[in-house]
């Protein structure tokens, strides 16, 4: 990335602007090496795969009783006793997660107490709702349904974006579910109505069926752990022949994830995947040596990934195939906080900032050329070792647009990256411009909390041949 100024982003963009150059086109091309999601691979000339979940995520229906409460107990916080102080903070965390939605944002005009009040309270409660997060919802349902009233059923008791079927798909399905996670329950529809999960899905518009190829079963070569499921994908021989080096097996495993989640981050250690004779437990051998691991950031839009390393030669063992085991680390978003910038003009004549979870979003400059507008935002992180150095990809694919007084949105052209700070960095986003910006506002989404997750895995009889 560039670490440019406005100043030096608006001279670039008007000499791009000068030779006839699509000016979000130059300035783009930073980006590619992000494997990012270009404006023109978008398909609308600009960021909307990125963006367009901002007015579709399913969020809660508003409790205005949960609110007058959330309020009050915010007043408390201020009270003139300790034991009045304490009080409120231990039912404000009593309320749960959903208290979240009407917390107020940690600003600099609270005093010092309130402040660290607040922002031990909604930490608190951003840690219980990430672990909520990644616990299976168990589906409950017996009977027979057809199957667009069966995925339906499955969708909303999970929590999960809608499911979409091929064209014609109306099979009359029965399922005895108590309890039952997502994926088993899933790949119980798939394997019943010889469907399969399409390979390009948005985690945000859902998963996308379509007809099986093969009659194979989704559940005998599955393995699940909660929200996650870990499957055989491939088996290559690979012979490079300018090479003295003997050919390898190639093998690759796929992961998935329920959709609802964001992961952030994989990484799979090779030195604790394992291969193991399927009648002989005691035979096992590492894949790779200490240290050695495959591990990559994950696009904001993906609910799956695949893992390819090379197997060891176990001919010895004179067996058809082996077991495969092993465990993912993954970093997970948590519950996604909005932090509003209202009427532009008075946020960025104060130089607002908005503090919650941790993370400190500051409205530093808007800037012109002839057709678009520069957004200049500072972020800093409490914890800038987790959210910056684990991977940066994940910040610049998070969630802002601008809203017009009619509540329209409108999303950025392109994003560049204005600087690196010893707590954060800086971002400068190009949208078309705007004459007066009165009444309009800003809106940036960020996950609260990073949450670091293990997947155990085991592969029963992957075939070698």
């Amino acid at each position: 990335m560039h670490n440019w100024t406005v100043d030096q982003v608006r001279r670039r963009l008007c000499a791009s602007v000068m030779r006839g150059l699509p000016a979000a086109l130059v300035l783009c091309s930073g980006l590619l090496g992000l494997g990012l999601p270009t404006p023109w691979a978008a398909g609308s000339g600009s960021l909307a795969g990125w963006q367009e979940e901002a007015a579709t995520d399913n969020a809660a229906k508003p409790d205005p009783e949960l609110q007058r409460r959330v309020r009050l107990l915010q007043r408390q916080l201020n009270a003139d006793t300790l034991e009045q102080r304490e009080e409120a903070e231990q039912t404000l965390l009593a309320l749960g997660t959903r208290a979240l939605d009407y917390l107020p944002p940690e600003t600099e005009s609270q005093g010092a107490e309130l402040r660290a009040r607040l922002t031990r309270i909604r930490l608190s409660l951003e840690e219980r709702a990430a672990g909520e997060i990644n616990q299976p919802i168990g589906v409950q349902l017996q009977g027979e349904f057809s199957l667009p009233e069966l995925l339906q059923a499955l969708q909303q008791q999970t929590g999960n974006p809608p499911i979409r079927l091929p064209q014609g798909a109306e099979q009359q399905l029965s399922v005895d579910w108590s309890a039952k996670d997502f994926w088993p329950a899933l790949d119980e529809v798939l394997d019943q109505a010889q469907l399969s999960i399409a390979e390009d899905n948005n985690r945000k518009r859902g998963l996308v069926l379509q007809p099986a190829v093969e009659a194979s079963s989704r559940r005998q070569r599955a393995s699940y752990h909660g929200a996650f499921r870990t499957s055989p994908r491939r088996l290559q021989f690979n012979r490079d022949f300018n090479s003295s080096r003997p050919g390898q097996l190639l093998f690759t495993v796929h992961l998935e994830w329920e959709p609802k989640l964001r992961v952030i981050l994989l990484d799979l250690p090779l030195d604790g995947v394992e291969l193991q004779h399927p009648t002989e437990p005691d035979r096992r051998l590492a894949v790779g040596g200490a240290g050695q691991r495959v591990g990559f950031g994950v696009a904001h839009e993906r609910s799956s990934a695949e893992v390819s390393f090379s197997l060891p030669d176990v001919t010895e063992w004179q067996t058809p195939t082996v077991d495969v085991r092993g465990q993912f680390k993954l970093l997970v978003a948590g519950r996604e906080e909005t932090f509003r910038f209202e009427n532009l003009p008075s946020a960025l004549k104060d130089k607002q900032q908005i503090e919650k979870s941790g993370i400190k979003v500051k409205l530093e400059e808007v800037a012109y050329d002839e057709h678009l507008m520069l957004i200049k935002v500072g972020i800093e992180f409490s914890d800038a070792k987790q959210s910056l150095e684990s991977h940066l990809g994940w910040i610049y694919q998070n969630v802002i647009e601008l809203r017009n007084p009619e509540g329209q949105a409108f999303n950025f052209l392109t994003i560049e990256s204005g600087g690196r700070r010893p707590q954060g960095l800086a971002l400068i986003y190009l949208f078309d411009r705007v004459e007066d910006l009165t009444g309009w506002e800003l809106v940036y989404r960020s996950p609260g909390i990073l949450l670091e997750t293990q997947v155990p895995f085991l592969l029963k009889e992957v075939p070698l041949q």
